[in-house]
């Protein structure tokens, strides 16, 4: 998931202090099943489409594009919870299902129930490897991998 990974990285910093620095708070969102608590501010999952949040990188697609959003649309900080709008980037159609697959896996592997809260931590060389997503969980006694990585 080269460009949906990339989005990430770009929307948390580049590698870098996230830009705006009011973007550090996406490093810790919590669980929201089924985009809850989004929906329960009004927004629909389709938000970026609407005119309140228009214009925006998502108006003009073209086939095999769709929008990507980050924070995600699964978590507290969809759309504009935390403040500030998502991040939108058009990336390929192919990368969605695969990017909403490990989202799902990440949750179910990693036991992340509703408001759960836990760490994206976008690491810019392994994306650009193209290194797969992986997940890890921490307790007193130290780290696990609850999502093992697996190559494409």
């Amino acid at each position: 998931m080269t460009e949906t990974g990339k989005h990430i990285v770009a929307a948390m910093g580049d590698g870098g202090y996230p830009q705006p620095p009011t973007r550090a708070v996406w490093f810790y969102p919590a669980r929201s099943v089924g985009g809850q608590a989004a929906r329960a501010k009004g927004h629909s999952r389709g938000w970026f489409g609407t005119a309140a949040f228009k214009p925006n990188a998502c108006d003009v697609r073209v086939p095999g594009q769709t929008c990507d959003e980050f924070p995600f649309w699964s978590t507290d900080q969809a759309v504009d919870l935390t403040g500030q709008v998502a991040s939108l980037k058009l990336v390929s159609t192919a990368e969605s299902l695969p990017q909403a697959n490990d989202i799902n896996a990440f949750y179910g592997k990693c036991k992340v129930s509703d408001k759960t809260k836990f760490v994206v931590l976008p690491v810019k060389p392994w994306v650009e490897a193209g290194g797969p997503s992986f997940a890890f969980k921490l307790s007193g006694g130290g780290a696990s991998l609850c999502m093992t990585p697996v190559a494409p």
